[in-house]
């Protein structure tokens, strides 16, 4: 069976462009009608989820995100993906009739986590809203989940807003392939559809096989 996905995308638009093309590329093999049928969204105007966070004031970013989904109910589709994993902190709050739908990032970044310490490339957002430390799985994974300092996670931050506007794109791989060297003797988890952008690029080289993607593993189980 043809698998029908739904991608609730455009935050940013370039990163659930990226994802896209991680799905089909992890389907090259097949031919071009037994490849899974895919529905982006890509609708830039979601209000900033940083602001959200910061102010409490998540009522309108809810209602954009429950909008969008209706579209899914047009097109009928068996698996739901929000590519932007700091969204997830707002599932909880989203329509039960979707959230049975959605293959959830943070699921598999939890998983990945409660198997050995980790340190998780996560946005700032992410990191304000504690979306790991509030699941009620952070029991299982407190003492393997390593966030980064201060400092690294604002050069973190620029990286993915570089990524997320475009700047130079080569310059941005480079400049995320040297931040990742600090950390070459650790594992690490790519938590942020910017940096599955970026990291898709030094797959390519094989380098950095010590960095878990969920974005890619969630992208090879939807290309079955």
């Amino acid at each position: 069976m043809i698998k029908r996905i739904g991608v609730l995308g455009g935050a940013g638009p370039l990163a659930s462009a990226a994802f896209v093309n991680s799905i089909y590329e992890s389907a090259a093999g097949k031919s071009e009608q037994k490849m899974p049928k895919i529905f982006l969204i890509s609708d830039p105007d979601i209000p900033d989820r940083t602001n959200a966070i910061l102010n409490g004031c998540d009522s309108l970013l809810l209602e954009s995100i429950n909008e969008k989904l209706k579209i899914f109910d047009i097109v009928t589709v068996d698996n739901i993906v929000i590519c932007c994993l700091a969204m997830h902190h707002f599932l909880p709050k989203i329509s039960q009739k979707y959230r049975e739908h959605i293959i959830s990032i943070l699921d598999y970044a939890i998983n990945y986590i409660a198997q050995q310490e980790t340190i998780v490339l996560c946005s700032f957002a992410s990191r304000i809203s504690k979306l790991f430390e509030s699941d009620p799985r952070w029991i299982n994974i407190k003492s393997h989940a390593i966030f980064l300092d201060e400092n690294d996670q604002a050069l973190l931050d620029t990286l993915i807003k570089d990524a997320k506007f475009n700047v130079s794109k080569v310059f941005v791989v480079n400049r995320f392939s040297d931040f990742l060297q600090k950390f070459r003797n650790k594992n690490m988890i790519i938590a942020c559809s910017e940096l599955h952008m970026l990291f898709s690029k030094l797959q390519q080289q094989g380098i950095f096989s010590n960095i878990y993607d969920p974005f890619l593993d969630i992208a090879r189980y939807l290309s079955e």
